[in-house]
C-alpha cells in the first residue's frame, strides 16, 4: 500500500478483532466461516488471542464444489466453467440448511418426490425445486460438521479446541456464552441452532461447572458483514488515527512497524 499506492497511512486489523467490533461486544469466540476455510479465534478485551486460535475446518468453497457434485448426480444439468460454479454457488447460498439431527431429518426428506430440473431454473429457485433438492441442501451443509475427510475438524471441533488452548478456565466459561459467528457461510439456516447443541454436549470438557444453558451463539442478521461494519466503527474513533502507521514510520522501520501496530 505505501509502495505501490503511495497511502498516507494504513490500519491493519484482524477480522476477529473487527467483528467483535463490530457486533458491539469486548469479548467473544469468534467463529468465522470464510470462503477457503474456517477459524476460531478468541477475543479478550478488545484483544485477539492468537496463541489460541485454530484454523483448517471447511470453508465455503468446500461446500459450493460439493453442491456442484450433488446437483449434477441429482440429474440438475450445470453448464461448464464459472457459470456452473455460478449456479453451484447460488444454490449452496439458496438451499443450504444444517440439520439439528442429520439421520432424521434425511429420512423425512427421502420421502418427498423429486422432480431435478435444469440449472437455468437455479437462478429463482422456487418452492419446488427447494423441495426437491432438499436433501442436497442438508447434506451439503452437514460438511461444516462432518468433513469428507477425518483428517479436517469441523466447526464446532476448531471452537473447543481453541478453548483448550486458553488456560484460564474462568475466561474459557466467558467465551462459551458469546460465541460470535462472522464469514458468509455462517448464514445458512440451522446453523447457529446446530452449532450451540454440539458445543453444548462439549462444554463440560473444557469448562467444568459451567451450565450447558449458558453457551450461547451469537448470530446476527448482519454477520456476513460484520468485519466490514467494525472497520468502520473503528475509523470513526476518536484514537484512530494513533492506531495508523503513517508512511514515514513505515521508512524507518520498514515492514517491522506493521507487525508492531497489528490489531
Amino acid at each position: 500500500l505505501f509502495e505501490r499506492h503511495s497511502a498516507r497511512s494504513v490500519c491493519v486489523a484482524s477480522t476477529p478483532f473487527l467483528a467483535t467490533l463490530g457486533a458491539g461486544l469486548s469479548s467473544a469466540l469468534v467463529l468465522d466461516v470464510g470462503e477457503v476455510f474456517s477459524s476460531a479465534v478468541p477475543v479478550e478485551e478488545g484483544y485477539a488471542l492468537g496463541d489460541c486460535s485454530v484454523c483448517g475446518a471447511p470453508g465455503g468453497r468446500l461446500l459450493t464444489d460439493a453442491m456442484g457434485e450433488m446437483l449434477q448426480k441429482a440429474g440438475v444439468e450445470l453448464p461448464g466453467g464459472p457459470a456452473g460454479r455460478a449456479a453451484a454457488r447460488l444454490a449452496k447460498e439458496r438451499l443450504g440448511c444444517v440439520a439439528v439431527n442429520l439421520k432424521e431429518e434425511l429420512l423425512k426428506l427421502q420421502e418427498r418426490p423429486r422432480s431435478p430440473r435444469s440449472s437455468g431454473l437455479l437462478s429463482g429457485l422456487g418452492s419446488d425445486l427447494r423441495q426437491s433438492l432438499a436433501c442436497e441442501g442438508v447434506q451439503c451443509a452437514e460438511l461444516l460438521f462432518s468433513p469428507p475427510t477425518g483428517r479436517i475438524p469441523g466447526i464446532h471441533e476448531i471452537i473447543i479446541d481453541s478453548l483448550r488452548l486458553q488456560s484460564d478456565v474462568n475466561l474459557r466459561g466467558k467465551l462459551l456464552g458469546n460465541i460470535l459467528l462472522t464469514g458468509a457461510s455462517s448464514m445458512l439456516t440451522g446453523l447457529p441452532e446446530r452449532l450451540r447443541s454440539e458445543v453444548q454436549q462439549r462444554s463440560p470438557w473444557v469448562a467444568p461447572g459451567k451450565s450447558v444453558e449458558e453457551v450461547n451463539v451469537v448470530a446476527l442478521a448482519e454477520r456476513n458483514t460484520l468485519a466490514w461494519s467494525g472497520g468502520a466503527a473503528l475509523a470513526n474513533c476518536d484514537v484512530f488515527k494513533d492506531m495508523c502507521t503513517s508512511r514515514a514510520d513505515f521508512s524507518n522501520h520498514g515492514a517491522r512497524i506493521i507487525h508492531r501496530n497489528y490489531l
